[in-house]
């Protein structure tokens, strides 16, 4: 037995699917059908049922299940530091988020990690909201996702490693009759119209908290997953919008959008990149490595502390502020 078979079978079980388990792990599907093969053939024992729709784990799978997991998570954690010149790496490594997140945080990431590695094959996928993201994560579609701390699901498979924060802004457009007001309250924008992100996204999930904890029934204008847009119907005077803050810099600097004087400390979160342990191959060990050490590549609003005493809007009373981790150490590829 050897730890490839271990690791397609994981594959396998995790996706639900050969086809996909293939792609995860960058091979032929008659390749990841060969590999099942020898390896119910050495343990005696068929661990999937095939069918032409699907394939289901069968008992003896479930019972291995959580034994090649942990040994695939152990044997990760003893590899060995690469001694490997940046052009000598070699690989595919999946990456993404959302779109908006992908324009104004990840690209200059993505662009330098590329021309570091030039033989790192770097696939950037785009994910309609923040749950698309974690979902496909877990399903291997992604190898590292964006996401923010704590993700929606809070499946324990995932874990995230702290790359940044961001605030959520209440921005209007500087026509609005409230740009100028100074000391507002939650209660000085109850009657008005907003512009929101659609459910599934976090920053709907921070607005939704915001009017809940405030008592307001918002009168929603329009809402929409696109970032671009929800920026341009703000700027027209469709509404009040929250966007978070490196969505809104740029804008506001140019005087096309405003800040309203609402305190917003408890609309922020933390900004992580998330992944399975025991999935993470080298060069994506390599690339999260990258990411941890090159905090200039990201907006400067994302590297400003977050505010004293600060914890997620989730969190409940008698609970410390969410710090997220790495299951290992992601500084040696």
């Amino acid at each position: 037995m050897e730890f490839r078979h271990l690791q397609t079978f994981v594959a396998i079980a995790e996706c639900g699917s050969f086809s996909l388990a293939a792609e995860q792990l960058n091979m032929s599907q008659s390749a990841v059908s060969q590999t099942i093969r020898r390896l119910e053939e050495e343990l005696k024992e068929p661990l999937f049922l095939r069918n032409a729709r699907q394939c289901e784990i069968t008992e003896a799978g479930r019972n291995l299940l959580p034994q090649a997991q942990s040994l695939l998570q152990q044997r990760q954690a003893l590899l060995p530091e690469s001694d490997l010149a940046p052009e000598e790496y070699q690989g595919r490594i999946r990456v993404g988020t959302s779109t908006s997140g992908t324009s104004f945080i990840w690209a200059r990431l993505y662009q330098a990690f590329g021309r570091t590695y030039p033989n790192i094959k770097l696939d950037i996928r785009t994910t309609s909201h923040t749950e698309q993201t974690a979902e496909d994560i877990l399903h291997g579609a992604l190898d590292i996702g964006f996401l923010p701390i704590p993700y929606p699901h809070r499946d324990p498979r995932i874990r995230q490693v702290v790359l940044g924060h961001h605030r959520t802004l209440i921005v209007v457009s500087p026509n609005h009759p409230l740009a100028n007001a100074k000391g507002l309250r939650p209660a000085d924008i109850a009657g008005e119209k907003f512009v929101l992100y659609e459910r599934g996204i976090n920053f709907r999930a921070l607005s939704d908290h915001f009017f809940a904890l405030h008592g307001i029934t918002p009168e929603i204008a329009s809402q929409s997953n696109d970032t671009h847009l929800i920026r341009t119907l703000t700027e027209i005077e469709s509404g009040i919008a929250f966007l978070p803050d490196w969505a809104a810099a740029d804008l506001l600097e140019q005087g096309r959008l405003v800040a309203l004087d609402i305190n917003t400390d408890d609309l922020c979160e933390q900004l992580g990149a998330a992944f399975i342990p025991h999935r993470m191959t080298r060069v994506a060990r390599l690339f999260l490595a990258f990411a941890r050490n090159r905090p200039d590549l990201f907006p400067a609003v994302t590297q400003r502390p977050l505010p004293e005493g600060w914890r997620h809007f989730t969190e409940t009373a008698g609970q410390a502020p969410v710090n997220a981790v790495a299951a290992f150490d992601t500084q040696h590829p």
